[in-house]
């Protein structure tokens, strides 16, 4: 009878802690999530922060302290990645390479969401792994209007 009880204590305590470590685990995917869309607006608010010329970041650093301007700040500070517990995010680079447009993790863990992403992050949905959620700033371009004159002929 004891030997039973301890088998059961035995496997219980198995299955909670699977159950806890994935608590955890979806834990810290919402965080990845909240800390790369972070990261992202704050390089849209870098970049749209330009008056006559839109430039990307140099730098993540650049995010914290704005140094085209005397007191702007787009990010309140350089948030850590929460699977690899350092602030070691893979930074992408626009296709000039001058410029960060984007960063994504180096975790290579599989992720457990797999749908309802915000708008503009649906492509996570194909992810294999967290490095593959790659949060970056595009603008969208802009067509001016035409003149209404101009529409008629």
């Amino acid at each position: 009878m004891m030997l039973a009880a301890v088998a059961v204590l035995g496997i219980t305590s198995g299955v909670a802690v699977q159950y806890q470590s994935k608590i955890s685990h979806r834990e810290k995917e919402k965080e990845l999530l909240f800390r790369g869309q972070a990261i992202m607006k704050a390089v849209q608010s870098y970049y749209e922060a330009g008056k006559t010329v839109k430039l990307y970041p140099p730098t993540l650093d650049a995010l914290l302290q704005d140094d085209r301007y005397v007191l702007k700040k787009h990010l309140r500070k350089l948030y850590i990645d929460p699977f690899t517990l350092k602030a070691d995010w893979v930074v992408i680079k626009n296709q000039y390479g001058v410029g960060i447009f984007g960063v994504h993790s180096r975790s290579d863990k599989q992720p457990v969401k797999r749908a309802n992403f915000p708008l503009g992050l649906e492509s996570f949905e194909a992810a294999s792994s967290y490095s593959d959620w790659h949060f970056v700033y595009q603008p969208t371009a802009t067509i001016p209007l035409k003149n209404k004159n101009t529409l008629k002929k």
